[in-house]
């Protein structure tokens, strides 16, 4: 028999410990009561999600409504770009929007935050080649597919699941970004 001295000794019987085992039983039945709240916690967890999603749709769905177009004029005008600076007058149609975007994102009736300024992207510094031109069609042509899948998938979707099961099924899910 092996000996575990005080560290598997019993504690002696008191007064308190006669009574019923009230303390434990409220500790059993919480402990039974966390299931319970765990499965509630999905569906709250479900809500906010879903509620974020419609706000976010709200957001995005206009967004895309105007970026989709002038990303197409923008690969139409690179299909028939001949030179830099046609290519340079190209990339306006995109820096236009863009600008036009960033307005809309700050709330109504609030004033108009300066933001700080960033690098603008600067069309001159790229080097106009056959090269670059066949590579920016395929990424603007890669953007416009991944645009319509999204205002598609938006426009069908009630949910944050629904979205992703639809992105899912166009191949274009987050995790495949």
């Amino acid at each position: 028999m092996v000996s575990c001295g005080s560290v598997c000794a019993l504690p002696a019987e008191t007064e308190e410990s006669k009574k019923p085992m009230e303390t434990p039983m409220k500790l059993v039945a919480s402990l039974l009561f966390l299931p319970v709240v765990a499965l509630a916690a999905p569906s709250d967890h479900q809500a906010q999600m879903d509620q974020i999603f419609k706000m976010a749709k709200s957001r995005m769905l206009p967004m895309l409504e105007q970026s989709v177009p002038a990303m197409e004029r923008t690969r139409n005008c690179l299909q028939a770009a001949e030179s830099k600076d046609d290519f340079i007058e190209c990339t306006t149609i995109m820096r236009d929007l863009q600008q036009k975007m960033m307005q809309n994102l700050a709330p109504q009736g609030a004033p108009h935050q300066k933001r700080p300024p960033k690098e603008e992207f600067d069309a001159s510094k790229i080097e106009w080649n056959a090269e670059t031109k066949a590579q920016m069609l395929t990424d603007i042509t890669q953007s416009v597919e991944q645009g319509k899948a999204t205002k598609g998938c938006l426009e069908r979707s009630n949910s944050a699941s629904e979205m992703e099961s639809c992105m899912e099924k166009t191949g274009l899910s987050r995790d495949q970004n």
